[in-house]
């Protein structure tokens, strides 16, 4: 699977390793009319430390401008981060 998900394009080629080697937490989303919106989901299952969540309707642009629609799960994830950080300190 790990060499399909960025197939598509060159443009993320080592993508895959980055996703697969990070050592923070990753926060993923996608529109689900995005066209890579599989392979973006998919990616998010490389890194056991990696939280997906999607956009239903929206494609790549739509996505981009609906911060009312993402802005509160970026705010729970820097949330969460910041509380995991201050309980590993």
């Amino acid at each position: 699977m790990s060499h399909a998900i960025f197939r598509e394009t060159a443009e993320f080629e080592g993508a895959e390793d980055a996703v697969r080697e990070a050592t923070m937490p990753l926060l993923v989303f996608a529109g689900t009319e995005e066209p890579r919106y599989e392979s973006v989901k998919a990616a998010a299952t490389l890194n056991a430390g990696a939280s997906f969540f999607e956009l239903p309707g929206f494609n790549h642009g739509e996505a981009g401008q609906a911060a009312d629609q993402y802005a509160p799960r970026l705010i729970e994830f820097f949330d969460r981060v910041a509380i995991d950080a201050a309980a590993r300190t």
